[in-house]
């Protein structure tokens, strides 16, 4: 059985990088190594993201099949993904789309009917379209960045292991900032605010390039959110944000507010060095 544990006293940290390393048990062969250093090491640490893996044999008994490693890990802020260096294109969409929120940005007034006892109209703190049995909400147009970058990608580096990781890498984000840089111009994304839709190729047997498509839609992280009366709400572009609501008592009236907020890990984090071919 394969089993790996950090060697401890290893660590080491330099400016904008760290180094850790493992010891590997339990097999002879280094693509069964390697395969389970992968799935078995962080993809980050400190806030950086997993650079390739080194595998150093420490002992092998192949009759046994068995072994020892010594695998050493490299975290550093992922390289970006030059599409300038392989002769390619950026197209992108603000095209907004809709959103369902239950809360306003700022409610702009209350009117009431006439009440003799002259009470204002219940303030529900930024709820919207509520009713007895809840809060109704309403859909909204929202901003969007989606874009895409295509590039040509020379054959020997469209590879098995290469087109396993873009699709590994579909529906995550980023789990570390990533730039994209094109003609000179860099566009860098915080930890959190690009999804990795896919990515689309043409392959042509006897072709020495292949085009490939990538596509992403960003979201901007955000902090100091407030919610009715809760403050200091942080989310990253892609968490998903969601309010629970109690009764309260307003100008004689039931009311529903905001009594907690809850901000929701919805994908998965990836290291999105691995889309660079």
């Amino acid at each position: 059985m394969i089993k790996i544990f950090e060697k401890i006293g290893t660590r080491k940290y330099a400016e904008g990088t760290a180094a850790l390393e493992f010891i590997l048990e339990g097999t002879d062969n280094p693509t069964a190594a390697m395969a389970f250093a992968e799935s078995n090491t962080p993809m980050t640490h400190d806030g950086k993201s997993r650079q390739p893996l080194l595998l150093d044999e420490i002992w092998a008994d192949t009759v046994n099949q068995d072994g020892a490693w010594t695998v050493s890990v490299k975290y550093g802020t992922a390289p970006p993904l030059s599409a300038s260096a392989f002769g390619g294109s950026f197209e992108f969409d603000t095209s907004g789309g809709t959103q369902h929120l239950t809360q306003s940005i700022q409610t702009m007034g209350r009117y009431k009917k006439y009440d003799p006892i002259d009470r204002d109209a219940p303030d529900f703190k930024g709820a919207i379209g509520v009713t007895d049995s809840g809060v109704e909400g309403v859909d909204v147009v929202t901003g969007g960045f989606k874009f895409s970058v295509t590039m040509s990608v020379p054959m020997e580096r469209v590879t098995p292991a290469y087109v396993e990781k873009l699709r590994a890498l579909t529906s995550f984000v980023n789990n570390a900032p990533f730039s994209i840089v094109l003609n000179g111009s860099n566009f860098t994304f915080a930890e959190g605010e690009l999804l990795f839709h896919g990515a689309k190729a043409s392959l042509a047997r006897s072709a020495k390039k292949a085009d490939f498509t990538f596509s992403f839609e960003a979201e901007e992280n955000v902090t100091n959110l407030t919610v009715g009366e809760i403050t200091g709400i942080a989310k990253k572009g892609w968490e998903y944000l969601w309010v629970r609501y109690q009764d309260a008592i307003d100008a004689g009236a039931v009311v529903k507010r905001p009594m907690a907020v809850y901000v929701e890990k919805v994908y998965y984090g990836g290291n999105f060095g691995d889309l660079i071919p």
